[in-house]
């Protein structure tokens, strides 16, 4: 992270104070069935339909879920990002807030109290609200003539609570093993990676992927099952990230595996 981007970060987490809100190492958290939110929201819609609707891993430990409703030239947005642990939800709340061209972030502590922590735009129109509860950070917008925000963000708020379990940890999808063939990878090598999964964790019901984390490059080209073949485009220490989501509560296991790749002979 550039030192431009360290101190708007630094700056906005001072502003909102969420390097002090309690409950970081809380073990409850939200599972829920994220394909119901939609129904639980059709009353907060002023007649808008929806138009879009995703659930996807974004990255290792993060599931997400985009939908949009809209009429004519009304929209209204909802993002969404589902942690492993409060800490997870708090980071991507900070992540959506910074991530701009500004000098400083453009969002400010909310005035209306919505989950455990709340942010919205300077102008605090009501068209925008950002807010984490334990493990979940959620974005609403009303990006075209769309409804206030507000009702349909406390309609969420409810949901998220009602969804509550006391051992977030035992819901989360883990791996139990991460095997490489063969052991010794050179650059320009293919090789396969292995994921092994608890017996009692059935990984057709997954997600499951494989995504390069950092320079050097690696490059998935195939896939059978939970086994994947992965070429080593350039020596040097790689990350590897692995997915595997459950598409429906969006918790994901957070794992990865690091891979030394020698030069070519």
């Amino acid at each position: 992270m550039s030192t431009f981007r360290l101190g708007k970060v630094a700056a906005f987490k001072n502003l909102i104070g969420i390097d002090g809100l309690s409950g970081l190492d809380a073990k409850d958290g939200v599972h829920a069935d994220w394909r119901r939110l939609p129904e639980a929201l059709s009353s907060e819609l002023g007649g808008l339909r929806l138009g879009y609707d995703q659930m996807y891993p974004l990255e290792t430990g993060v599931g997400a879920a985009y939908w949009v409703w809209e009429r004519r030239e009304r929209k209204l947005s909802v993002e969404l990002f589902v942690c492993g642990d409060a800490g997870g939800a708090r980071k991507r709340l900070v992540e959506v807030a910074t991530d701009t061209t500004t000098v400083e972030s453009q969002m400010v502590p909310a005035r209306e109290k919505v989950g455990e922590l709340a942010t919205e735009y300077k102008a605090h129109s009501g068209d925008d609200l950002l807010w984490v509860y334990r493990n979940v950070c959620v974005y609403i917008r009303n990006e075209a003539n769309g409804p206030k925000v507000l009702p349909a963000a406390r309609r969420i708020q409810s949901f998220l609570a009602g969804h509550t379990v006391p051992d977030l940890a035992s819901h989360i999808p883990k791996v139990a093993g991460i095997a490489l063939s063969p052991t010794v990878i050179r650059s320009g090598d293919t090789f396969e990676v292995r994921l092994r999964f608890p017996e009692h964790v059935d990984p057709a019901r997954l997600t499951i992927d494989v995504r390069p984390g950092s320079w050097p490059p690696l490059e998935p080209i195939d896939q059978d099952g939970s086994t994947f073949t992965v070429k080593a485009l350039k020596a040097g220490r790689a990350e590897l990230e692995i997915i595997a989501l459950n598409p429906i509560s969006l918790l994901s296991a957070k794992a990865g595996v690091v891979i030394d790749i020698l030069p070519a002979l």
